[in-house]
């Protein structure tokens, strides 16, 4: 018999730019808000397409190590902007329209 360790539940948040730092505090300070039960938050600041962001590969790391049993996020853009990947890695949908992330406006598909 081997270790059983448990796996984890991660919040990840991202935004585009280091000039929406405010932003990323605030998507962290709300999925934080909204999942009580978690182990560890990542953060990126960079393109969803950028598929070499550092902390989308030290998650995808982990998610390949099966050291994950959830990622949660505050929209599903903020993990990739790739359909196609989106599915793959199951991400929980936080948006509620009275409560979302101050800062948060309608996505317009340029990061």
């Amino acid at each position: 018999m081997g270790i059983i360790r448990k796996r984890k539940v991660i919040l990840y948040a991202r935004v585009p730019s280091s000039t929406q730092k405010d932003e990323l505090v605030n998507q962290v300070k709300y999925l934080e808000e909204q999942v009580k039960e978690y182990d560890q938050v990542i953060s990126d600041i960079g393109s969803g397409l950028n598929m070499k962001r550092k902390g989308f590969l030290k998650l995808l790391r982990m998610i390949l190590n099966n050291e994950v049993s959830r990622v949660v996020v505050a929209y599903p853009d903020r993990l990739v902007r790739l359909r196609n990947l989106r599915g793959s890695v199951q991400s929980t949908q936080l948006r509620n329209s009275s409560t979302k992330p101050e800062g948060q406006n309608t996505r317009t598909g340029d990061d």
